[in-house]
């Protein structure tokens, strides 16, 4: 039952992450001719890599594959600043930080905060499932609810894009009262 569960989010996590991606490249077509061509290379890259995380989140999110490197990094960080290592977890970038921080020009001051918040609850789901806990089966549950949410609602805001340009207002008006 759990393993199906985990196919069903990382399924709504793919979606999410790819719709996230399309709404970025709707948002940047609207001014993609006024960014000058050295930021327009950036941008470029930043959609790659958003490309590489919808296609293997597991990768930028796992517990698995982010823990050991994000301990070093916060080791490095507490030995050269002489801090506390429990401290230092929260000034080390952790493993959303890394993917925001690397996609986060692609997207406009609110999509970034859509993406932003996405990551941290694939990153939450991630690491609180793995738990060992009633505290963290609980925090999975929740962070997997609300996953899946999100996913569903960017999809729908995706569907509004591709619907003719008559139709999207009276769409979006209609979006606003479904959460």
């Amino acid at each position: 039952m759990q393993e199906i569960k985990d196919k069903e989010v990382y399924k709504s996590i793919k979606s999410g992450l790819k719709d996230l991606k399309i709404l970025a490249r709707y948002n940047l077509a609207k001014r993609w001719m006024k960014i000058p061509k050295k930021t327009r290379w950036s941008i470029g890259r930043a959609l790659v890599y958003m490309e590489h995380v919808a296609k293997n989140p597991e990768a930028y999110f796992s517990k698995a594959t982010t823990e050991d490197p994000w301990k070093e990094r916060v080791k490095e960080w507490a030995k050269k600043n002489n801090a506390n290592m429990e401290l230092s977890f929260h000034l080390v970038q952790d493993p959303k930080d890394i993917v925001f921080c690397n996609t986060s020009i692609a997207m406009d001051e609110n999509l970034s905060s859509i993406y932003h918040n996405f990551c941290q609850k694939i990153q939450d789901w991630e690491y609180s499932r793995t738990r060992k806990d009633d505290i963290g089966g609980f925090m999975a549950t929740n962070n997997a609810i609300e996953i899946i949410k999100m996913s569903k609602l960017l999809n729908k805001k995706v569907q509004v894009m591709k619907d003719p340009c008559i139709l999207r207002p009276f769409k979006r008006f209609y979006l606003q009262f479904q959460r």
